[in-house]
């Protein structure tokens, strides 16, 4: 999306995560932090990525990345929430129904940063999860 080219195969996607949530974490923000990611990936290479059924983690993949970052900060989290999506629609063929765009948010149990209102990050979750989902049936409009 966005370049030209053929689409890769599935599983050969290059995810720099590790390094767009250093290069977030480096702005050193004076608020706690909210990092939102974009995978950009076809519904089935996602899939095992942002499916997570508690209390089972996150796939490695993103629960290591997490796990790397709050090391080396001293086992706190600078991330208080992480929300990673995605949005497949781009890959369905012509005339084929858009699959549903796929969302995984992690709020940090260790903030490095206090929030005084976490019912924030969980508004900030809902809000995400209605990113991309248009609406099919329109109430009719009053004259």
């Amino acid at each position: 999306m966005g370049r030209s080219g053929e689409r890769e195969a599935i599983g050969s996607h290059d995810l720099p995560i590790g390094r767009m949530l250093n290069d977030a974490i480096s702005k050193n923000a004076q608020h706690p932090l909210v990092v939102f990611v974009d995978l950009n990936l076809p519904w089935e290479a996602a899939e095992p990525l942002l499916e997570f059924q508690p209390p089972k983690p996150p796939h490695p993949f993103i629960h290591g990345t997490v796990d790397r970052i709050r090391e080396r900060h001293s086992g706190l989290d600078p991330i208080n929430l992480l929300v990673v999506t995605n949005q497949p629609s781009h890959y369905t063929a012509d005339e084929e129904r858009a699959l549903n765009p796929q969302l995984l948010s992690l709020i940090s149990l260790r903030p490095l940063k206090a929030i005084q209102r976490s019912e924030v990050l969980k508004a900030i979750h809902d809000a995400a999860s209605l990113a991309a989902r248009f609406p099919t049936i329109f109430p009719k409009q009053r004259s």
